[in-house]
């Protein structure tokens, strides 16, 4: 397993946000290693899980440091009150800007899920042209549902699977890519106290190299955020005005937002030693 050490993100009594880098496991397999090991030197007590992503993804994962935290966040979760956004750069390019995927989904064996609309269980999946590459297209994606694999197999499912997804699509073309690109740019979900955080992580290096060599030659009058995946994401976002922040880590942030549920006000909580730069700051200095 992979020794990186991932960046916290956001951090409280009860939960902590850390960006899982690509190749690692979310949760430790037969009792040991993951990235709850990773997190270890951090901190050093029980991790719960909430939920995961791909070993081949990377980006925004939260875990719990109490079983009451985890109850809380789980039953957000299952009350699909949690909102997850990811970019996803995937082959070919689709002829519409924006899109739903209404498909159930089901096990087919040996780990591979599909669609099914008879036995499959329903799942939901919105998308938004982030930018338009050569021969690929980066997408701001939004599960509503949360089933295995669900934004590569609904992808796939419309002709248009992530590249570097071994699993899902031609192979041969698949294997051209150094790594899955899919990344887990956000979360946000309310705290037990009633306030809501909106946890982001910019995407890595290795994300950003491959969305690189596949952008088309520059023309007058192109997108100011050419170069920067995480930019033109946002140019399709619907924006949150922001209240507050919480702890925050360089190249990340954990911020508070209005709209949580019975939020009283909204509180600033204490950074990190050392954790002084923030996203937009970070994402104007690197180079893909």
């Amino acid at each position: 397993m992979s020794g990186r050490v991932p960046k916290v993100l956001y951090e409280t009594d009860d939960y902590i946000a850390v960006n899982k880098p690509e190749g690692v496991v979310s949760v430790a397999e037969a009792g040991r290693g993951g990235l709850p090991e990773l997190i270890g030197p951090h901190f050093p007590g029980k991790l719960y899980p909430v939920h995961r992503l791909d070993r081949g993804a990377s980006g925004v994962i939260v875990f719990a440091k109490s079983a009451a935290a985890h109850r809380h966040l789980n039953g957000e979760f299952d009350r699909r009150e949690v909102r997850k956004t990811y970019l996803a750069a995937v082959d070919g390019v689709p002829e519409s800007n924006r899109g739903r995927i209404n498909a159930p989904l089901r096990e087919f064996g040996s780990g591979r899920m599909g669609v099914d609309p008879k036995r499959g269980k329903p799942s939901s999946t919105e998308w938004k042209v982030a930018e338009r590459l050569e021969g690929a297209t980066l997408l701001r994606v939004s599960p509503t549902t949360g089933r295995r694999h669900q934004i590569r197999v609904h992808l796939y499912h419309i002709g248009h699977p992530v590249l570097g997804d071994l699993r899902y699509g031609d192979k041969a073309r698949q294997e051209r890519f150094p790594r899955l690109m899919l990344h887990a740019l956000s979360l946000e979900f309310d705290l037990p106290s009633g306030e809501r955080v909106a946890v982001e992580a910019p995407p890595p290096t290795s994300f950003e190299k491959v969305v690189a060599s596949l952008r088309r030659p520059k023309k007058t009058g192109a997108s100011p955020h050419s170069g920067n995946p995480l930019a033109a994401a946002r140019d399709v976002a619907s924006t949150i005005p922001v209240r507050g922040e919480g702890t925050r880590a360089a190249g990340g942030t954990g911020r508070l937002v209005p709209g949580g549920r019975g939020a009283r006000g909204i509180s600033r909580a204490k950074p990190e030693r050392g954790f002084s730069r923030n996203l937009e700051k970070s994402q104007k200095t690197r180079t893909p």
